[in-house]
């Protein structure tokens, strides 16, 4: 069953949700993208076979939905954020699993934390070096 968590980091209150599996050996972290919140795997999570086998965690960013915060924002604080997040919760070797902005915090969380991640799943990444002209 998912549970709502609250983590106060960094001067944020950070919401966070936990779908544990009983035996569970591994976790796949959700995150979202700059116009989305953890709803935008609430289908995903309500309809996955992992959640007999994997423990499921989607959070909102800071800065976004239930994770209000008015100031300044980057992603190595999002990336912080995360890792305050796996340590309160003891999780080892996450599968990071991102989309558009999320992607990006999921490659500066694994380049940070190495250790930490057994896999990435990038949906719709941004490479900052491919952009040219106006979106550059």
């Amino acid at each position: 069953m998912e549970t709502r968590q609250i983590l106060e980091h960094d001067g944020a209150r950070l919401s966070y949700w936990v779908n544990r599996a009983e035996g569970a050996k591994h976790t796949l972290v959700m995150l979202h993208g700059v116009a989305s919140n953890h709803t935008r795997w609430s289908e995903y999570v309500s309809h996955t076979s992992l959640t007999s086998s994997w423990n499921l965690l989607t959070l909102d960013l800071r800065g976004h939905g239930d994770s209000m915060y008015h100031g300044r924002i980057n992603r190595r604080r999002w990336v912080a954020d995360l890792q305050a997040i796996i340590e309160k919760e003891a999780l080892f070797q996450v599968v990071l699993l991102g989309h558009s902005l999320g992607a990006e915090i999921a490659l500066d969380y694994a380049a940070a934390h190495p250790q930490q991640v057994s896999g990435l799943i990038l949906i719709d990444p941004v490479f900052h070096q491919n952009l040219h002209g106006v979106l550059g």
